[in-house]
């Protein structure tokens, strides 16, 4: 979806525009070395079944203000035992333990406002505003780095501030 709105506001045009892209993964299937023996990956860990991405923008004379959220759905490995004492593992109680093999849904959203002029230009923002962490998985499930699930679009910054500037000559 994309869509544009100009409306007046104190003599000038105010133009507001909203654009989204959904995704829904269908099919990802893995097939290791027999054919028969497939796994389909949609919803685990790396592979989200829904990913979302709408960006709103509204622009007033010089000023532009940009707005932009991501949304990552939920994961779970299928393919992970409960942990029986003895099997290499460290558990507390002796009684065996569960990896980490399950992400929850996250939101990111970011930010910027911009003033421009005929010869130069400078916008100030920031990526994930409310500072949200990537999931955190045990080390043998999914796609990770210490601990934490690498690609598939998590931040792994945290809230970072930006500050850009353009001239023409």
């Amino acid at each position: 979806i994309n869509s544009r709105l100009s409306i007046d506001l104190f003599d000038s045009a105010v133009d507001v525009t909203w654009a989204t892209v959904t995704t829904k993964l269908i099919e990802r299937e893995i097939e290791t070395f027999d054919p028969t023996d497939r796994d389909d990956n949609v919803g685990e860990i790396g592979f989200a079944e829904w990913k979302f991405t709408s960006t709103v923008g509204v622009n007033f004379e010089d000023w532009s203000f940009l707005m932009q959220n991501r949304y990552i759905s939920d994961g779970q490995e299928d393919n992970t035992d409960v942990l029986t004492p003895g099997a290499g593992r460290f558990s507390l109680d002796g009684m065996g333990s569960r990896d980490v093999d399950f992400v929850d849904s996250i939101w990111y959203t970011d930010m910027s406002l911009s003033y421009a002029q005929d010869t130069w230009s400078a916008t100030l923002g920031v990526t994930n505003v409310f500072d949200e962490d990537p999931p955190l998985i045990h080390s043998f499930e999914g796609p990770n780095r210490n601990n934490a699930v690498s690609a598939s679009g998590y931040d792994f910054y945290g809230r970072t501030w930006f500050l850009t500037g353009i001239m023409s000559f």
